[in-house]
């Protein structure tokens, strides 16, 4: 009985000693890291002399104003899709009417949907979707 209850306790001792070692050699791999690190830090400020800082944050710059305007660009507008349903939806009717009317409605909450993951002033107006259906747009 005293020999299966010291199992676990040699286990855990065994257990110990493994994460003891290793965790003092981090520092170690610490130390050799950041030398490492200030080696090519040191090299890089030396190389950046010949390349002008100005010209790498201009591709940066291009980089970032190129994504916002695919973003700009990609983003869906309904203004042209409630034109075309105004004008390929006739009638005078009531029923039609009604019919143009929810699919702008339908299309300005999908618009406003997307926005609300987009934009954090418009996720500050409509936190919920109870929000939005107290606003009138359902």
């Amino acid at each position: 009985l005293k020999s299966i209850c010291a199992i676990p306790f040699v286990f855990l001792s065994n257990s110990f000693t493994f994460f003891a070692f290793f965790f003092k050699r981090i520092p170690v791999c610490y130390v050799s890291f950041f030398s490492t690190f200030e080696e090519v830090s040191r090299y890089l400020d030396q190389e950046l002399s010949f390349i002008p800082l100005t010209f790498i944050l201009g591709f940066y710059v291009s980089t970032i104003v190129q994504r916002w305007t695919i973003i700009f660009t990609s983003m869906g507008y309904i203004e042209s899709e409630a034109l075309l349903i105004g004008n390929y939806v006739q009638g005078d009717d009531e029923e039609t009417k009604m019919q143009r009317r929810a699919m702008v409605r339908y299309m300005c909450l999908s618009q406003l949907l997307v926005y609300r993951d987009i934009s954090v002033p418009i996720r500050r107006r409509f936190p919920t979707y109870d929000a939005i259906v107290k606003a009138g747009i359902r």
